[in-house]
């Protein structure tokens, strides 16, 4: 019974890790996503369009964008501008168009 409670501990810890570690790019997206806002989008809200853009476009999107907000990469496309959009919605972060 020692060895089950043993087991399930270390089980839950490593899930705990696990679902608190950050994804460095998703970070290096919010950080450029808060910078480029001129104070305007949090950097909570940031994290949240980052994640949310993870979680929406495929592997080879991902690349694109990030490397379009962090290295100042090719643009990736009006699409592109239209999830990042969808994405900042869902977060309750306002867009400024003007």
């Amino acid at each position: 019974m020692k060895n089950f409670v043993k087991i399930l501990f270390l089980m839950l810890m490593t899930l705990f890790i696990v679902s608190c570690s950050s994804d460095p790019e998703v970070d290096a997206v919010a950080e450029a996503l808060a910078s480029g806002s001129d104070g305007k989008v949090s950097e909570s809200d940031a994290k949240c369009v980052a994640k949310a853009m993870k979680k929406e476009l495929s592997d080879e999107e991902w690349t694109a964008y990030h490397a379009f907000m962090v290295e100042d990469g090719e643009s990736p496309g009006v699409e592109m501008f239209g999830k990042q959009a969808g994405a900042m919605m869902g977060c309750g972060v306002e867009m400024d168009l003007g």
